[in-house]
């Protein structure tokens, strides 16, 4: 998914004009002085002037009072949204039919669905190379969130379980906080939290459900005997992945050991079923 022609038009014209605006006060690059220069200019030397202006973030509100190319009100508005701007490292997770899946390196993480401008994301990441480390900046546009069209990616390899880890991740956020689709909308964002209270309430009966359970069942006389101390064992450590899971979704390490816990009792639940089964 990206922008209309109209809105990748309207992105490009108004960046333009700031990072030019930007370059006059800073003095980074000679010959830089107009719109038309500016397009012209090396992807390098626009790198330059774009990573300025998140280094120098007050000269929005200069440029704003300025108004050098006597924009109209609502451009100017979008130029002042993008003081939220959000630089950083992310991973590339999902391509989804609204948008493509940013996931923070943050604590809490934060997931964004984020839009292309001129073209999809999808189209310009391999579906293979999930999950793609990557250093950009989101920005809010039009009611959407999109990143500023300078996408440093690496070539780092993530194993199995880091993969894991990411995925749980982003699973934990979707079904609590949900992804984060406007940076500029906070009438949105009551609703994300009723939406993630709802979630947490039902988790929180659920957990509460589970743990009964457990207590029931670790009352059961004759629990001794191999398999059913097997299968209590499994059914605590799921408690506990649950429980983790609801109190701390982000916490990575946590739910990963919580995974391993509850697959290490379910491996030895299989175990001891083998040996009574085949006598040994």
């Amino acid at each position: 998914m990206f922008l209309s022609r109209e809105d990748s038009a309207l992105f490009y014209k108004l960046n333009g004009a700031l990072l030019v605006y930007l370059n006059r006060h800073l003095g980074l690059l000679p010959g830089i002085e107009s719109y038309d220069a500016f397009t012209h200019a090396s992807f390098e030397d626009k790198v330059k002037l774009r990573d300025a202006l998140y280094d120098h973030p007050e000269l929005i509100d200069r440029f704003i009072a300025d108004n050098p190319r006597a924009f109209a009100p609502d451009e100017l508005a979008e130029i002042a949204s993008w003081k939220r701007f959000i630089r950083g490292d992310f991973y590339i997770l999902r391509f989804l039919k609204r948008y493509t899946v940013f996931l923070d390196s943050g604590s809490p993480a934060k997931a964004y669905g984020v839009l292309g401008i001129t073209e999809s994301i999808e189209d310009m990441v391999p579906r293979e190379r999930l999950p793609l480390h990557v250093e950009t900046v989101l920005l809010p546009f039009r009611g959407r969130t999109i990143y500023d069209g300078v996408m440093q990616t690496s070539s780092i390899y993530f194993g199995p379980s880091i993969r894991r880890s990411l995925n749980e991740t982003y699973q934990a956020i979707r079904e609590s906080r949900g992804i984060i689709e406007r940076l500029d909308a906070q009438g949105d964002q009551p609703q994300q939290e009723r939406q993630g209270a709802k979630s947490s309430q039902a988790a929180q009966v659920l957990l509460a459900s589970v743990e009964r359970i457990v207590r029931e069942v670790g009352s059961l006389k004759g629990a001794e005997a191999g398999v059913q101390r097997r299968a209590q064992a499994v059914l605590r450590a799921a408690a506990d992945l649950l429980r983790m899971a609801v109190d701390d979704p982000a916490d990575w390490d946590g739910l990963t050991k919580s995974i391993r816990r509850a697959r290490t009792a379910i491996t030895q639940l299989e175990r001891t079923l083998d040996r009574q089964i085949w006598g040994e």
